[in-house]
């Protein structure tokens, strides 16, 4: 990540932006059970970014509701990820 992104991150959530923040988003520490031979670091990272999104809609906290309900929130919210992530690309390839 580069420092003006940085900057401008920190800017956002009104902090002023310190060397130790700046060491601490030069690294990304990623663990995983994949098989080392088949997978570069490039690759896991990839990997790990597309699950992210699906990290955040936390399962835990969804409210008890029916099945069919449930369904259809979760195929909504993938249909969403999905969206936002070939937007993504394609912004990233332009």
């Amino acid at each position: 990540m580069a420092k003006t992104d940085v900057q401008k991150k920190e800017k956002r959530k009104g902090k002023a932006l310190t060397r130790q923040t700046l060491e601490q988003k030069k690294y990304h520490i990623l663990l995983t059970n994949l098989p080392q031979e088949s997978f570069d670091g490039q690759q896991v990272y990839e990997l790990y970014s597309l699950r992210w999104p699906i990290e955040l809609f936390d399962l835990q906290k969804v409210k008890k509701m029916k099945k069919e309900r449930f369904e259809c929130h979760l195929y909504g919210t993938l249909v969403a990820i999905f969206v936002t992530q070939m937007f993504l690309f394609h912004a990233r390839m332009y």
